[in-house]
């Protein structure tokens, strides 16, 4: 068997990651009955770049890894990946890790606190990894990125979806942070 380092390995050297073209891949029906709670609690994070907000969608949603917790993933990713070039990007991970410290134990599924826990720890699905190592390349090949972004939206029934969503509102709240 071969281990895989899911650590991201890579960041970019400034802030023209982008994240327009993982747009489209994002947006589908809502998934749950409680898609409009995890919807404000991101616009909230957005617009504030308050990381403790997200504490309020640990375990929001249905199945193994609930959208929220999935959303929370794809947040901690995005500030992952520009923690290398941005400040803000730094503090806002902390300050979500923190939020999270034992949020998730006794709030959701064993294996969403899991995957919350390896990405508080920078660690991430194969898929979701290599997605972020492709934003971190110079220059940007665009076939693969959204080739890769189409792998991780392909996920579960919508955890993908949900992942690419919290990478889209980490990705805003650093550059609105910057603003």
């Amino acid at each position: 068997m071969t281990l895989v380092d899911l650590a991201l390995t890579r960041r970019p050297a400034s802030m023209d990651v982008g994240a327009g073209w993982i747009r489209p891949l994002a947006t589908g029906p809502a998934s749950t009955l409680l898609q409009p709670t995890i919807d404000r609690t991101l616009s909230r994070f957005v617009a504030t770049g308050d990381a403790s907000v997200l504490h309020d969608i640990v375990g929001v949603g249905e199945g193994l890894t609930p959208a929220g917790d999935d959303v929370i993933v794809g947040v901690l990713a995005a500030l992952d990946l520009l923690s290398a070039c941005s400040a803000s990007a730094r503090q806002q991970r902390g300050e979500c890790i923190a939020a999270l410290i034992g949020q998730a134990e006794g709030r959701t599924t064993r294996l969403a606190t899991q995957l919350i826990e390896s990405a508080c720890e920078g660690e991430y699905a194969e898929p979701l990894r290599d997605l972020l190592h492709g934003m971190a390349a110079s220059p940007l090949d665009a076939a693969s990125l959204v080739a890769a972004a189409r792998s991780v939206a392909a996920l579960g029934h919508d955890s993908g979806v949900s992942l690419l969503r919290g990478l889209i509102a980490g990705i805003d709240s650093v550059r609105g942070a910057r603003a």
